[in-house]
């Protein structure tokens, strides 16, 4: 989360100031020194941009098209080697309009570089395989004829029902600017010191795994594979708790009323449960804000690609950001919101950085500090209410 920190019960940062500085991005806002307690550590996890105006962005966009380039595929180039939120859309846009069969995993390897150059071949573009300004507003164009309203609004239909979410990657390498539950159990094993909030590959943790593998005879290269993972001494199941994902409960039968349910009752489930720092569950090992969303549509049946738990993990994307873009999920007025709808809040520049489910009767159910049901005020943790919210079911 960037922008301006709102009033640090400590005088601290946001995490995901940490988590930016680490990318080598400025913030206009200063950063405070860290500290043991964070107002508000809840990792968006997506990278920025929505619709006509930019949230939090500070671009006012004139085109569908580029709304569509700045919300779904980012302004820079992406190229052989990129990872992150923008390749995981840009993996999603080249299934939906490109003709492709993919994997959405956020790693821009050799299958993505042999889709965006065959896409490239079809639409007489330049064939060198990298997704530039041209090849993006050509797949802008073609999303627009499915999504023509890019700032949301109805947009082109709500999120379908799925029998199963489809499975994540599981056992993936920890690599330098990782977040998530195995990241957080690795911390506390090598006595890396580290805010209670903030869980994330920083340099000094990668350090630490270095001499670990110094030490033990391992090749040193400071990522965590099973090899690592089993000479600290942990099981190969914690090492794919990164793909741990919530089924649904119900059958594709089933109407928008028992969904919302759903969604609320497997929320509210996890009351107690720490909070971890782009963690998604299960409950012994914690959620933040989006991971316990996304967790929660998951038990309703719906599954809101591209963001998956393994997206949730990576450096430099922030989910809530990427779930607010969503063109499936129906924006209404705040005043109009209803039970089962995704309540949002940004910093003082207006940049989406919480999520929580609204329950009725003026209560939420977020994931901050721990997950916990909570009042629904226009300032939750710091943060300013947005004055819409998103409907997930009719």
């Amino acid at each position: 989360m960037d922008g301006t920190i709102v009033r640090p019960r400590s005088g601290v940062t946001h995490p995901d100031h940490h988590r930016a500085a680490y990318r080598g991005e400025t913030h206009s806002a200063p950063r405070p020194p860290e500290g043991k307690h964070h107002a508000a550590p809840c990792p968006t996890h997506a990278p920025d941009g929505c619709g006509a105006a930019v949230v939090g962005g500070g671009t006012t966009l004139t085109t569908p098209a580029l709304a569509w380039d700045v919300s779904r595929l980012g302004p820079s180039t992406l190229r052989p080697g990129s990872r992150g939120g923008y390749v995981s859309r840009l993996q999603w846009a080249l299934n939906k309009v490109g003709g492709a069969s993919i994997r959405i995993d956020g790693v821009y390897g050799a299958s993505t570089t042999r889709a965006v150059r065959a896409f490239q071949r079809r639409q007489g573009l330049a064939a060198d395989g990298i997704a530039g300004a041209a090849t993006k507003r050509r797949l802008d164009a073609l999303l627009d004829r499915i999504y023509p309203d890019p700032t949301g609004g109805n947009g082109p239909g709500l999120l379908q029902p799925v029998a199963r979410i489809a499975a994540a990657p599981r056992g993936t390498t920890i690599r330098p600017g990782y977040c998530g539950t195995r990241v957080k159990l690795l911390l506390k094993r090598l006595r890396v010191p580290h805010s209670e909030l903030l869980h994330r590959m920083t340099p000094e943790a990668v350090a630490a795994v270095r001499t670990f593998q110094r030490r033990r005879g391992l090749a040193v290269d400071g990522l965590v594979g099973p090899a690592t993972w089993r000479a600290l001494g942990f099981n190969a199941e914690g090492f794919r708790l990164d793909g741990w994902q919530q089924q649904p409960r119900l059958g594709l039968q089933a109407g928008p009323a028992p969904r919302i349910e759903a969604m609320i009752r497997f929320a509210r489930e996890q009351s107690g449960a720490d909070y971890t720092w782009g963690g998604a569950g299960p409950y012994k090992y914690g959620f933040d804000c989006s991971g316990l969303v996304l967790q929660a549509m998951h038990a309703a049946g719906v599954q809101p690609l591209p963001v998956t738990v393994h997206t949730h993990q990576h450096p430099g994307t922030r989910t809530t950001r990427t779930l607010y873009a969503n063109p499936r999920l129906r924006r209404v007025p705040l005043r109009q919101r209803t039970r089962g709808d995704l309540v949002w809040y940004t910093d003082a520049r207006g940049a989406i950085q919480h999520v929580a489910v609204y329950l009725g009767g003026g209560q939420v159910v977020d994931s901050m500090y721990s997950v916990k049901v909570r009042r629904d005020s226009a300032r939750l943790h710091g943060f300013h209410r947005l004055g819409t919210v998103s409907r997930v079911f009719a």
